[in-house]
């Protein structure tokens, strides 16, 4: 799925697949791995609504408040998951909670190789059935 704004004559299209609307939040875009109990986050910022697509998109490592990583592994276990890819905006000090991708994609993410580290420590560490 590509991120876009919706302009007005949008409203004449037909639409034949599943879309999401949602008012747009200007802020920082934040994406977080959840990886069990394991939380590592990115800062992503650029001109474009959709950062993946924009030409230049500048990416670092964030460290999340206690209170909103705990959220985030909360939310990956609420759901039963092991590993999640949560999207976030910053706005004034406010942290709000786009999606949850159940089988994220972490390759753009993974700037310094932490994600990939960490799957691999966490199925290292599970014990085999």
């Amino acid at each position: 799925s590509i991120v876009r704004n919706l302009m007005p004559n949008d409203r004449q299209r037909w639409i034949t697949e599943p879309v999401l609307f949602q008012t747009q939040i200007i802020g920082e875009n934040i994406r977080v791995h959840v990886i069990d109990d394991f939380v590592i986050a990115c800062l992503c910022r650029s001109e474009n609504v959709d950062y993946r697509y924009a030409q230049e998109t500048e990416m670092r490592r964030v460290e999340l408040p206690l209170l909103i990583a705990n959220e985030c592994i909360e939310i990956n276990r609420q759901l039963g998951l092991i590993f999640t890819g949560i999207d976030l905006i910053l706005r004034d000090n406010t942290y709000y909670l786009l999606e949850v991708n159940p089988a994220p994609g972490y390759a753009y993410f993974d700037i310094d190789g932490t994600v990939s580290r960490q799957l691999m420590d966490y199925f290292a560490r599970k014990p085999k059935h």
